[in-house]
């Protein structure tokens, strides 16, 4: 008898142990449960490599994250190749399953998915620093583990963390996920904790949401790896790769025919090309032709139509006209988009051509008929 009332005191205390445990003693339990936390202080970035399952089919995955925030995945989602990308809180993914090729932005669902994948591993880490909302509820038997719940208010979204009482690691968390662009509510476990150089991490997440469940298996973790920062970045279209080396500052040679029909050199002046957007080059250029003549041209893809596309707009003249053309063997010819009811005499056409590092060319000609066409201004662009 006196035994069986000495462990009901005992079992008593350490309930009581558990329930007189502040918010901030449970988080520094569980930091420590991921190892040395002075080690962890150090990381400036984890890369991992492992299986990701999805859609009953597994393939490689590749994914690195920063202590800024940033974070990259190149992975398969079924069979479709995925990529993602995140930086300074924006993102953007080329996802075959939206039938997109090429990268989009992603809306505020899917960045709050991508704000938790940048996370080292859950969100107490230097929770405080990030701006995260903490609210200790008690203790819950969660599949027969006895846990530390937590909620967490992060970037506006809330979730509920599941600490093993027992481990202080995370055991389970549920929160919003995504699907084609749209919020979910989710179940996300934790398994399988290995030590990597000090430092302790789950080598299993499963997260079901929706219908879906998606399964990660890490292989490996390298700490503090070399990366290109440009991984973070979103990339520019295959089709605008091809107008790459437009971009920069460039010296320039205006040539426009002289009364024989020669061209002659009106003025020398400089030019800059940029991406104003992932994929939009603007190049501005400023020559003198009696007056001065400011022109901007704007260059992008249609997807749709497989075409580029080019706008002009002259800033003497007010006026703006759009292009489409094709690339043929590096060659670009834009054609004039002429609108409905024009009172326009003449036909132009604007050629793009040999587009190199060191420099390319740009020639506006014009016809009255449409098969005879001669020069109009021609811009020769060198380094």
């Amino acid at each position: 008898m006196k035994n069986r009332i000495f462990i009901i005191i005992i079992l008593s205390v350490f309930s009581l142990g558990l329930h007189a445990q502040t918010l901030e003693e449970i988080i520094d339990k569980h930091l420590k449960a991921h190892g040395d936390l002075a080690k962890w202080n150090t990381v400036k970035a984890l890369a991992l490599k492992g299986t990701f399952g999805s859609f009953s089919v597994e393939h490689p995955i590749y994914n690195i994250k920063t202590i800024d925030g940033d974070y990259y995945s190149d992975q398969h989602i079924g069979h479709h190749p995925v990529k993602i990308g995140f930086k300074d809180g924006k993102g953007w993914t080329i996802d075959p399953w939206h039938e997109f090729t090429y990268p989009r932005l992603v809306n505020k669902f899917e960045e709050n998915i991508y704000h938790q994948l940048a996370d080292y591993f859950t969100p107490f880490y230097k929770w405080e620093e990030k701006g995260y909302k903490l609210e200790y509820v008690g203790l819950k038997n969660e599949d027969g583990i006895e846990c530390h719940v937590i909620k967490v208010e992060r970037n506006g979204n809330q979730e509920t963390w599941y600490l093993n009482a027992e481990t202080y690691l995370e055991y389970k968390a549920t929160g919003q996920w995504v699907d084609f662009g749209m919020p979910l509510d989710g179940e996300f476990y934790f398994d399988d904790f290995q030590e990597v150089d000090g430092l302790i991490l789950p080598f299993f997440v499963e997260r079901m949401f929706g219908q879906r469940d998606y399964v990660l298996m890490i292989e490996s973790v390298q700490i503090n790896p070399e990366y290109d920062e440009a991984l973070f970045d979103m990339p520019q279209s295959d089709e605008m790769m091809v107008l790459n080396n437009m971009i920069g500052e460039w010296k320039v040679k205006v040539e426009m025919p002289g009364r024989g029909g020669n061209l002659r050199t009106i003025d020398q002046t400089k030019s800059k090309a940029k991406f104003a957007r992932t994929n939009l080059i603007k190049l501005k250029t400023s020559y003198e032709n009696y007056y001065v003549q400011p022109v901007t041209m704007d260059f992008s893809y249609h997807k749709g139509k497989g075409k580029y596309v080019l706008t002009t707009y002259t800033d003497f003249s007010s006026s703006m006209d759009l292009f489409e053309g094709v690339l043929d063997n590096g060659v670009i010819e834009f054609n004039e988009i002429i609108t409905k009811g024009s009172d326009r005499t003449a036909s132009f056409k604007c050629i793009v051509s040999d587009i190199k590092a060191d420099g390319y060319v740009i020639e506006m000609q014009q016809s009255r008929d449409g098969e005879n066409w001669m020069t109009a201004v021609k811009f020769t662009f060198s380094k």
